[in-house]
């Protein structure tokens, strides 16, 4: 016999409130209170004055708001869990949930500012949702009505991913994260119009002036190991270089342009910089820059401050580069 108290049992999982819930709660808290409704709340609010969102929801419109609802449930299995219907007969407010995410949606209200994309023309905004099956959720949109904009493929940035267009309008990226994910360079040596450009949390940038950069950036990247992930040439003359990125692999960014008077970033003698280049590995580094004949300044040695190796070079203009395995 089923014990009574399992069969009544149910599960401790937290569950958000309804927003009207919250609303009404809020409001009441206010009023008990005596505070200033208009005054805006400082629970998320950090000390710099910024706002923080806590979460952001979608808030779609459409001609026919009953029948977009209606594909979200067949094509995505959405659950309604709100709607609210005015005197006309329109939809005024609905939510619905896909999975976790949450959206709202309402009817087509010119007045008040919601216009459906079917008035417009189209849409500049892309809804990307994250599936367990890209192809079986295409299909099934495709079969309740929507375009299906880009057949499911393998995507070079780590996710296989599918474009639709809902019968509303609205244009949906459907995306299933890869097993194997992105990787960086891969992507980057593929032939396809992008760079991805990996955003640290901040740092300095060395930068150096040439007379004539672009062997100088030959020299970075052939001899030293840098990786060039941007170079900007003046429209107007494309041997002048204005802004350049290297990238070394373990970390730093040099940038390196021409020298140019009349340009008081640029404006400064060539020849008259000193780095010093953190590698792990300043052998390899080493034997690049006596193969390629370069200056040498000090042999490749131990230092009486640290047990790492380092050395120190100097390019054809003059800069003094140190590499060295500097262990603190």
């Amino acid at each position: 016999m089923t014990d009574p108290f399992d069969a009544l049992r149910q599960s401790a999982e937290p569950r958000l409130p309804r927003e009207r819930f919250v609303r009404d709660l809020r409001a009441r808290i206010i009023a008990d209170l005596g505070l200033d409704p208009a005054a805006p709340s400082q629970t998320n609010r950090p000390a710099t004055g910024r706002t923080v969102a806590v979460n952001a929801t979608p808030y779609l419109s459409a001609a026919d708001a009953a029948a977009a609802l209606e594909f979200y449930r067949v094509a995505f299995g959405a659950e309604e869990t709100m709607r609210f219907v005015g005197d006309d007969g329109r939809i005024g407010h609905a939510e619905f949930r896909v999975g976790e995410a949450t959206f709202y949606l309402s009817d087509a209200y010119p007045q008040l500012g919601a216009h459906a994309p079917s008035e417009l023309g189209g849409t500049t905004v892309a809804l990307v949702m994250t599936v367990d099956s890209v192809d079986a959720t295409f299909e099934a949109a495709v079969a309740a009505g929507a375009e299906g904009t880009r057949p499911p493929e393998d995507q070079p940035h780590g996710a296989r991913s599918a474009w639709i267009v809902d019968p509303a309008g609205h244009r949906w990226n459907l995306t299933q994260p890869l097993d194997e994910g992105l990787d960086v360079d891969e992507y980057n040596a593929g032939d396809h119009g992008y760079q991805i450009v990996e955003k640290g949390p901040g740092g300095i940038w060395a930068s150096l002036v040439y007379d004539d950069p672009q062997a100088a950036i030959a020299m970075a990247t052939d001899v030293f190991g840098f990786r060039a992930r941007q170079v900007v040439t003046d429209p107007d003359d494309s041997s002048v270089i204005v802004h350049s990125e290297l990238e070394w692999p373990e970390g730093g960014i040099v940038q390196m342009s021409t020298n140019r008077p009349d340009n008081p970033f640029a404006a400064k003698a060539p020849g008259q910089a000193s780095l010093y280049v953190v590698t792990q590995d300043p052998r390899a580094v080493w034997d690049r820059c006596v193969a390629a004949g370069l200056e040498v300044l000090r042999e490749i040695a131990s230092t009486d401050y640290d047990d790492g190796e380092t050395f120190v070079v100097a390019d054809p203009s003059g800069n003094v580069w140190s590499f060295g395995a500097y262990a603190g």
